[in-house]
């Protein structure tokens, strides 16, 4: 027949209505017989070639082949019909269904193209947002977030008020289906005091609460209710902090956890906030009976609030300890608080050297600079038996604190610093200052041999000895890795490379190759390490957060460990456990072996390192730190 589908032997009675019969198998699709509909339709398509509704039933069969997932026969349907001389509402269907069928292809460039060209033709307020709802789709398909919600938005902002209302519930399903805790946090940003920043804020603390993250529903409170005070859910949110508050409270023991979990610190922060809760959880596992609650501060980036957060947490919680700050900047009113409320403050973070002066209930348990540069010197001339040693550093406060601490404990155990090098820390040219130090070298113990003649190089040359045994690197990763080539290049072979915790990264082996073989560095965590206590900590560690463990997470794991401790072995007030954790000597824990001096700073015996055969291999043992 010339409607090109296959006769029946079942033929449509004359006496039947086509509208009524289209209007059943249309029903029949919505219900989800999708393969019963493209029978019917197939039959009447065949048995009426000239029915005035053909186009209609036309489009309808390309329907039923989406559903049925048939796409390549639903887009020859849509297709035909464009093709063809037809009405132009049927044609703008057809059209509209064609790019439905090209997004579940993956065709999306298409697709849009389709949609966008409808647009501009449609002036009816209810389609063209039914329109740019799939643009929506398409876009979230494209990782095109932000514009897919911005390009609807944009075009709900046009509808009359009563219109908006209708597919306002719409556009909440559009968000819920395509935008994470990432995306409603960006929508949150893009549209503060309006809708669907609203909607988007409250999803987020009802995510938190269900989560029992208590932080971020408070901070999250906080803000919706300073941009929508008379939102009908204001009401809920303030009840919801109250809840939690309660609940903190409710524990016999409190720690007070600070933090920046969302800017440029959010990285170390979510790190120190998984070490402080996996040592809450392996306390649970062994029935801890006053395991503490956590009463967490989430500071916003440089705001300056971190007096009032501590003046709000210690009033409120009474928080036996506190762990933080992170920053070395923040030490001095942590101090003050902390002194003036017997509440012991331990970072897990800032190396500042100027921490003793500062308070009798400040504490840290973190790798400094000094720790580190120190033990490197004693390890090289202890362990080793070095006695000669140069020094290139970074030009920065990290590499002349190091340089400085490396040299006065070389000088303190009886041995001698040949020369010191700064390189700019932007350079990847260390050509000038290894030349400097071989002159300087050779105008004391270095030597060159007799001269070779090497055919084709022009004049004789002499083979350099140097006169030192080892050179301090305390460079990062990416610069230690290109320098150890340069001083092959540059004809100073044999020595022992040394290192800090820069050096502590895969990379390293990767850019320098053979040339970094032997070096040796030191760190306060190292996750390959065989020592029990970093081995379950590390297994443990990325079971719960799918990710390895970094010495941040490993220093807050073992703060949160030894206020534990001090509370089972009965500390029930600050100045309790401050004199608990002064007494407690060698604690064994993730972060190596840890001592608190008497002016609440650290005493680490970290974790020595090599390098052989391409791999990091921890060369101290147990008694040794």
């Amino acid at each position: 027949p010339a409607s090109g589908y296959p006769e029946t032997e079942i033929p449509v009675s004359e006496r039947e209505d086509s509208a009524r019969i289209i209007t059943s198998i249309s029903e029949s699709l919505e219900s989800g017989d999708a393969g019963g509909a493209i029978t019917r339709l197939r039959e009447f398509l065949s048995a009426n070639p000239n029915d005035p509704l053909l186009d209609r039933a036309q489009l309808l069969l390309g329907r039923a082949y989406f559903k049925n997932r048939e796409l390549d026969q639903a887009r020859l349907i849509f297709q035909q019909i464009i093709d063809e001389p037809h009405d132009r509402e049927i044609i703008a269907e057809a059209r509209y269904n064609l790019a439905l069928v090209y997004m579940d292809q993956g065709r999306l460039e298409p697709a849009l193209a389709i949609i966008e060209l409808e647009l501009i033709k449609n002036f009816e307020p209810v389609k063209r947002l039914e329109m740019t709802l799939i643009i929506g789709e398409i876009l979230l398909k494209k990782s095109q977030q932000i514009r897919a919600i911005e390009r609807i938005i944009k075009e709900r902002d046009g509808l009359q008020e009563e219109e908006r209302g209708l597919f306002d519930t719409r556009i909440v399903s559009f968000i819920d289906k395509g935008y994470n805790e990432a995306g409603l946090k960006e929508i949150r940003r893009l549209f503060p005091n309006r809708f669907p920043g609203d909607f988007a804020a409250i999803r987020l603390i009802e995510r938190y609460n269900t989560r029992d993250e208590y932080y971020k529903v408070e901070n999250e409170v906080r803000r919706f209710i300073s941009n929508f005070p008379r939102h009908d859910y204001a009401a809920r949110a303030k009840d919801l902090v109250s809840i939690n508050k309660k609940k903190i409270r409710s524990h016999r023991f409190i720690v007070g956890v600070v933090l920046q979990l969302e800017g440029r610190l959010s990285y170390f922060s979510q790190r120190i906030l998984n070490g402080i809760n996996l040592a809450l959880e392996d306390e649970e596992k062994v029935k801890e009976p006053d395991l503490p609650g956590l009463a967490i501060k989430d500071l916003e980036e440089d705001s300056g609030r971190l007096p009032q957060e501590l003046d709000e947490m210690i009033n409120e919680y009474r928080p036996i300890a506190v762990i933080g700050p992170l920053l070395s900047k923040d030490l001095e009113s942590s101090a003050q608080k902390a002194d003036l409320t017997r509440v012991p403050m331990i970072t897990p973070s800032a190396t500042s050297s100027l921490l003793p002066k500062k308070g009798k209930y400040l504490f840290r348990n973190a790798m400094t600079n000094r720790v580190q540069g120190a033990v490197m010197a004693e390890y090289a001339m202890t362990n080793l038996g070095l006695r000669r040693f140069a020094i290139i550093h970074p030009d920065d406060s990290y590499g002349r604190e190091l340089m400085k601490v490396f040299y006065e404990t070389v000088v303190r155990l009886g041995g001698e610093i040949i020369d010191i090098e700064a390189y700019p820390p932007d350079t990847n040219d260390f050509g000038p200052q290894i030349k400097r130090l071989k002159d300087e070298d050779l105008k004391k113990y270095g030597k060159l041999g007799e001269p070779i003649e090497q055919k084709g190089k022009g004049k004789p040359q002499r083979e350099y000895f140097p006169g030192f045994e080892a050179l301090f690197l305390p460079g990062d990763y990416d610069k230690v890795g290109l320098l150890a080539p340069q001083l092959a290049f540059h004809d100073i072979r044999g020595l022992v490379l040394l290192g800090t915790n820069g050096w502590n990264s895969e990379e390293l082996i990767r850019i320098g190759g053979n040339f970094i073989e032997g070096g040796i560095f030191t760190d306060g965590f190292f996750m390959d390490s065989p020592d029990p206590v970093v081995r379950r900590f590390t297994g443990r560690y990325r079971a719960r957060s799918g990710e390895n463990p970094d010495i941040f997470s490993a220093q807050a794991y073992d703060a949160m460990m030894m206020i534990v401790g001090g509370i089972r072995a009965g500390a029930t007030t600050g100045s309790a456990l401050r004199d608990y954790l002064l007494r407690n000597k060698d604690f064994q824990g993730a972060s190596g072996m840890t001592t608190f001096r008497p002016d609440g700073d650290v005493e680490k015996k970290p974790f020595i390192i090599q390098i052989r055969y391409g791999r990091f291999v921890q060369i101290n043992s147990d008694q040794e730190r």
